[in-house]
C-alpha cells in the first residue's frame, strides 16, 4: 500500500512539473484577424524547460477536431502550426496539450474576423524595411496591412488564403526556404495577387522570380551601375530595378498597364488563376504613389475580383456533378420545392382560419377538412422527412472545377480535376452542406503529406481523408493537391514515319488507348498499365489523322486535338501523350506538364 501511494504521488508530482516546465505561446492567424470559410495559420511555440514530453497538441475549433503529434525534447523550443478553417465567426482559439491521456496544459488566444469589404495586403520586404508606401495609404476602402518576416512567412498555401494581396519588396530568395516558396506560389497559382519589385541581383534566383517576372531576366538585365540612380522629379524616368521591359523580352499573355517616358513601368502577367503585377519602380516612390491616382492604375493594383466567392458563389442548387446517383431520390435541394411547401402552409393556414374561427360547422369546413388537411399535414411531414435526412452518395467523375462563369475558360485552359469519392450530404433548413471525402488509395501520383486538410492533422504523413466544402471560397479546388509531374516517364526519339525508345507508368492508374500525338503524325500505342513500360517501334506509326478511319475514342481525340484542346492546352507542344483514364484520380499540374479532362476522364501528359 505504501509503495502504491508512492508511485501515485510521484505521478501526480511528476505531471505537475511537467505542466510548470512547459509553456506555450501563440501566434494567432495574420496578425489575429481571419476570415470566415478561408483558411489561416496559428503558430503554436512550446518552451520546454523540464524533461521529454511526448503528447498531441490539439484544438477543437469551428466543428472540427486538428491533432499534431509532439515530441518535445528536454530543454527545447519548438514551432508548430495549426491551419484552422473557421466554418462560423469565431472570437478565440484554444490549444490543449495531452501526455499519457492527461491534460498537461491549455492556452486560449483571441481572434478577430476581418471584414469581407477589407483587403487584406501582406507586405514581405526585402532590402526597404524601413520605407513606407504612401500609395497604400490613400486608398478610400479600407486596406488591412500586415507585415511579414522570412521567419513568418507561412510554409503551407492556407497561410495565405486570407489574403487578397501579397506586396514582395526586393527581398532576397536566399532568405526563405524551398517550403515557403513552393507554398507561396501555390497560393498564387490559385488565385492569390502578387505585387511585386525587386532590382538586380535579385532576380536571377531561378527558384523564385523566374517563374514569377513577367520578363525573361536572363535577356533583360542590365548592369547596377547604370540603373543605380531614381530621379523623384519625374522628368527622366531611370529604371532603377535593372529590367528591361519591352515587347522583346516580356513573355506572352503580359500586359503593359503603365508607361513613363515611353518606357513600360508596370506590367500585369497571369499566373494559373492568379495575377501579378511588376512594377520597375520602387513601391515607396513617389512616383508610384502618382500613378497610382489614376483610376485604371489603381484599379490594376487593387482589384481582387479573383475571389469570386465574395460576389457570388455557386448556386446552392446547380449541379456540381455529371453523374450524381443516389437511388431514385433527388440529390440537390431546390427552392421551388421550399416555395410550394410554404404556399400549402400559408393557405392551409388561412383555411383553417376561416372554417374553424368563422365557419365551424358549414359546407366549407367540411370540405376543407376532407381535402387540405390531408394535404397540409402530409406535406409538413414530407418535408420535416427531407429537412433532416441524411445521405452516402455515390459521385463518379466529379469535376472540383468552381468559380463564377468569367473565371471557368481560365481554369478550363490551365488545370483539372476529377475524384471518384463519397460525399457526406447534410441538409439543414432547406440548404444543402457538402463535404466530400477523398480517400488517398484513389489519388494518383507520389504523394506528399499536406497536414492542413486531414481531420487528424500529422506533420508530413500519408494524405487521409480530405474534407473539402465546394461552397466556400475558390480554394477549396487545391486543397488535396498532389505535386506529381514526373509520373510518366519518356525515353524515345521519332523520325518522320517511325519512333523508338521506351514509355514507363510510374503511378497506379491505368491509361487506356494510348496515342502519341506529333504535329504530322500520330502513333497508336497499347494501354498502358500502372507501374508498366512499353517499347516503341515503327510500326505504331499510322501516319496523318483522317477522321474516316479512326474509331469512336480516336475520333474523340481527333476532335479534341483539332477544336478546343489545340487551342487552349496544346499549343503546338509536341509530342503529346494522350490517353483514357477510367480510375479516380485527384490530380492536378503546377506547371502544366499534364491534364485530366472534366468531362471525359482524357488523359494528357506533354512529352
Amino acid at each position: 500500500m505504501r509503495i502504491l501511494c508512492i508511485v501515485i504521488a510521484s505521478c501526480l508530482f511528476s505531471g505537475k512539473d511537467a505542466c510548470s516546465s512547459i509553456k506555450i505561446d501563440i501566434e494567432s492567424g495574420l496578425g489575429g484577424f481571419y476570415r470566415t470559410q478561408q483558411w489561416f495559420p496559428l503558430k503554436v511555440i512550446l518552451h520546454n524547460n523540464g524533461q521529454n514530453v511526448e503528447g498531441i497538441l490539439s484544438t477543437d475549433f469551428s466543428g472540427m477536431k486538428y491533432e499534431i503529434p509532439i515530441d518535445l525534447p528536454a530543454k527545447s523550443q519548438k514551432a508548430v502550426f495549426f491551419y484552422l478553417y473557421p466554418t462560423t465567426p469565431e472570437h478565440e482559439v484554444k490549444i490543449y496539450l495531452h501526455s499519457n491521456k492527461s491534460l498537461i496544459l491549455d492556452h486560449v488566444s483571441k481572434i478577430a474576423e476581418l471584414d469581407q469589404n477589407m483587403i487584406f495586403v501582406g507586405i514581405l520586404r526585402g532590402s526597404n524595411p524601413a520605407h513606407s508606401y504612401p500609395f497604400l495609404k490613400e486608398r478610400k476602402s479600407p486596406v488591412r496591412i500586415i507585415n511579414f518576416t522570412p521567419e513568418d512567412l507561412p510554409g503551407e498555401w492556407p497561410g495565405y488564403d486570407a489574403l487578397d494581396i501579397m506586396i514582395i519588396d526586393n527581398l532576397n530568395p536566399a532568405l526563405l526556404s524551398p517550403t515557403q516558396k513552393t507554398a507561396f506560389k501555390h497560393w498564387l497559382f490559385s488565385g492569390g495577387k502578387l505585387l511585386l519589385y525587386g532590382h538586380y541581383p535579385y532576380p536571377l534566383d531561378a527558384d523564385f522570380y523566374e517563374d514569377l517576372l513577367p520578363v525573361d531576366v536572363f535577356k533583360t538585365i542590365t548592369t547596377p551601375e547604370v540603373n543605380s540612380e531614381y530621379d523623384d522629379r519625374q522628368e527622366s524616368y531611370i529604371n532603377p530595378s535593372g529590367l528591361i521591359l519591352n515587347a522583346d523580352t516580356l513573355k506572352k499573355n503580359c500586359k503593359i498597364v503603365q508607361h513613363v517616358n515611353g518606357t513600360p513601368v508596370i506590367v500585369k502577367a497571369e499566373y494559373g488563376m492568379g495575377e501579378i503585377i511588376y512594377s520597375t519602380i520602387p513601391f515607396y516612390q513617389p512616383m508610384l504613389n502618382e500613378l497610382s491616382r489614376d483610376e485604371s492604375i489603381r484599379k490594376e493594383l487593387f482589384a481582387h475580383n479573383i475571389r469570386p466567392y465574395q460576389k457570388s458563389k455557386l448556386p446552392v442548387f446547380q449541379p456540381l456533378s455529371e453523374n450524381i446517383s443516389v437511388g431514385d431520390d433527388k440529390l440537390l435541394l431546390s427552392w421551388k420545392y421550399i416555395f410550394c411547401f410554404s404556399v400549402i402552409y400559408c393557405g392551409s393556414l388561412i383555411a383553417l382560419y376561416f372554417a374553424v374561427f368563422r365557419r365551424k360547422n358549414s359546407f366549407v369546413f367540411n370540405l376543407i377538412t376532407l381535402i387540405f388537411f390531408p394535404i397540409f399535414f402530409s406535406a409538413l411531414f414530407g418535408t420535416v422527412l427531407f429537412l433532416f435526412r441524411s445521405h452516402n452518395v455515390k459521385i463518379d467523375n466529379f469535376s472540383l472545377l468552381i468559380g463564377s462563369d468569367q473565371y471557368k475558360e481560365r481554369i478550363i485552359s490551365k488545370t483539372f480535376c476529377i475524384i471518384s469519392a463519397q460525399k457526406q450530404k447534410k441538409l439543414e433548413l432547406g440548404l444543402r452542406n457538402p463535404y466530400f471525402v477523398i480517400e488517398s488509395e484513389n489519388l494518383i501520383g507520389d504523394m506528399r503529406g499536406v497536414n492542413p486538410y486531414t481531420l487528424s492533422q500529422t506533420e508530413y504523413t500519408a494524405l487521409k481523408d480530405i474534407r473539402l466544402n465546394p461552397l466556400g471560397n475558390r480554394a477549396f479546388f487545391f486543397r488535396g493537391f498532389l505535386d506529381c509531374d514526373a509520373f510518366i516517364d519518356a525515353d524515345m526519339s521519332w523520325h518522320a514515319n517511325s519512333i523508338t525508345g521506351s514509355i514507363s507508368n510510374t503511378s497506379q492508374c491505368n491509361f487506356h488507348h494510348c496515342m502519341i500525338v506529333t504535329e504530322d503524325s500520330y502513333y497508336e500505342l497499347p494501354d498502358l498499365e500502372a507501374q508498366e513500360t512499353i517499347d516503341l517501334n515503327c510500326e505504331q506509326h499510322k501516319g496523318a489523322m483522317n477522321e474516316k478511319t479512326l474509331s469512336r475514342q480516336e475520333k474523340q481525340f481527333y476532335d479534341l486535338i483539332k477544336g478546343d484542346l489545340f487551342k487552349s492546352v496544346i499549343k503546338n507542344r509536341y509530342p503529346v501523350l494522350l490517353g483514357w483514364s477510367n480510375e479516380p484520380v485527384l490530380s492536378y499540374s503546377l506547371n502544366e506538364k499534364y491534364f485530366i479532362t472534366t468531362h471525359t476522364s482524357l488523359f494528357v501528359y506533354f512529352l
